[in-house]
């Protein structure tokens, strides 16, 4: 979102469950670093005008509502599963979920930004001069495998 490093993480799958909602609110555990980075700064993780799940970078009200302003441009927030950290917390978040919760219930965490802006049209065309085709294979996928078919 701006050169501080602070983006928009959405859990995936079971972001909702009680497992999750422990591991992130728990001030004292695997995510206390990024609590005391909140507290310290005199700010909450979770402040009741919150529209996200949870505020690991410390933030005001108002910043928040200037984050809202984005969504015109494709950022979500919601309250069920997306997080508001530094770029540099996506791996300390990630291992947490890994270390404490079981393969079933635990969600991967993804960055969010708005829609890419690139027209795909515009991209093949840029690509399409540095592109040569040296063989083909020829499948028929109704039947087995690819093979190679030289082209003699």
């Amino acid at each position: 979102l701006n050169m501080d490093g602070v983006c928009v993480f959405r859990l995936t799958r079971m972001a909702t469950s009680p497992h999750i909602n422990d591991l992130l609110f728990d001030a004292t555990g695997p995510l206390a670093t990024l609590h005391a980075r909140v507290l310290d700064a005199g700010c909450e993780v979770n402040p009741e005008w919150n529209p996200m799940k949870v505020l690991f970078v410390p933030i005001t009200e108002e910043q928040l509502e200037e984050l809202r302003a984005l969504a015109d441009q494709g950022y979500e927030l919601n309250k069920d599963d997306h997080i508001l950290a530094l770029q540099e917390d996506q791996d300390v978040i990630a291992a947490a979920l890994k270390e404490h919760l079981r393969f079933k219930n635990r969600p991967k965490i993804k960055k969010v930004g708005p829609p890419s802006t690139v027209d795909p049209e515009e991209e093949v065309e840029e690509l399409g001069s540095l592109l040569e085709v040296v063989c083909s294979i020829r499948t028929d996928s109704d039947v087995g495998m690819p093979s190679y078919q030289p082209e003699w």
